[in-house]
């Protein structure tokens, strides 16, 4: 078992994700428990729920509690090797679930468990507000640090198979902004491995709090680089690029993972591009304001205007 972390500032987008409403990506998105959010029960005596009723209930509590928090959403997901499947019930998974969040603190608030079945990935989803049910804040202060401590403990515990993700077992550094240069790298390269175009990208690693930037040859419209933003604790922004994070998150290497190895400039060349003009609408006020803080850097703009050819 193995964990992985982020924090943002939507509610809706992330539960929409997760419970699978609107992104037809998961076979059997499954919520598993939840504390304080809202349900619907039809005649038949059936529970469903809403991404966004959850959403509006979360952002609720944030802002009625704690209005000064940037980023009250906390997400975890908790992956199993496939050789423990088998073993991997409903309770059991909510069992982990429930004991990971106490022992990480995430306790007093509300939460959602949402259960992904995908083939050789079977996985929990949590959201939880980090304003808890108090008005305080949850810490995230050496969050990564205790998490594979935990999740080594219980995997030892309970005879489960420790995960091989590069991500989760490499070193946690000290030094503040290695830490979260290593937290985006881990986010970004979670997400490269589950997305099939760079617009789903995009949208993915902002769910877990990063921004994704593409340059593009003006000529072209040929991708040559790309690089993420992400808030400290603090709410400065900071950016990487994708081959300071690692050498597999370079424009090129990405393009490979998504696109397939046989991706080359002259295929990239061919990739169509669309929804330019919406992209840089949506994002206008953020782009406005990393601008400003960042003068010197070379314009860079969330993409979402590529997709898969």
């Amino acid at each position: 078992m193995i964990a992985k972390l982020g924090k943002g500032a939507g509610f809706s987008g992330c539960a929409k994700y997760d419970l699978d409403q609107g992104h037809k990506n998961h076979k059997d998105a499954r919520l598993l428990d939840h504390n304080g959010v809202p349900v619907r029960i039809d005649k038949n005596g059936n529970i469903s729920v809403n991404a966004y009723d959850i959403g509006r209930a979360f952002r609720a509590q944030a802002l009625a509690l704690n209005p000064g928090i940037k980023q009250p959403v906390g997400r975890a997901m908790l992956a199993f090797e496939p050789k423990d499947t088998p073993r991997l019930t409903d309770e059991y998974m909510v069992k982990l679930a429930r004991e990971y969040m106490e022992r990480m603190g995430i306790v007093n608030t509300q939460y959602t468990i949402v259960r992904h079945s995908e083939k050789d990935h079977q996985h929990v989803h949590i959201i939880y507000n980090r304003v808890d049910n108090d008005g305080k804040l949850i810490s995230d202060s050496n969050n990564f640090k205790r998490s594979v401590a935990i999740c080594k403990d219980i995997t030892r515990r309970e005879g489960l198979t420790w995960g091989k993700d590069k991500t989760i077992s490499m070193s946690i550094p000290n030094d503040p902004a290695e830490r979260l240069r290593y937290e985006t790298a881990r986010i970004v390269g979670h997400c490269v491995k589950r997305v099939d175009s760079l617009e789903e990208l995009a949208r993915m690693t902002k769910r877990y709090g990063v921004t994704t930037h593409v340059k593009t040859n003006p000529n072209s419209g040929t991708p040559n680089g790309i690089s993420f933003s992400t808030k400290d604790g603090d709410g400065n922004v900071h950016h990487f690029k994708g081959s300071q994070l690692d050498r597999s998150l370079s424009i090129g290497n990405i393009m490979k993972t998504i696109y397939g190895e046989a991706y080359s400039a002259k295929a990239a060349s061919g990739i169509a591009v669309r929804g330019a003009e919406n992209a840089e609408a949506h994002s206008a006020g953020e782009e406005r304001s990393q601008r400003s803080e960042h003068s010197s850097r070379p314009e860079e703009r969330p993409w979402n205007a590529y997709v898969k050819p």
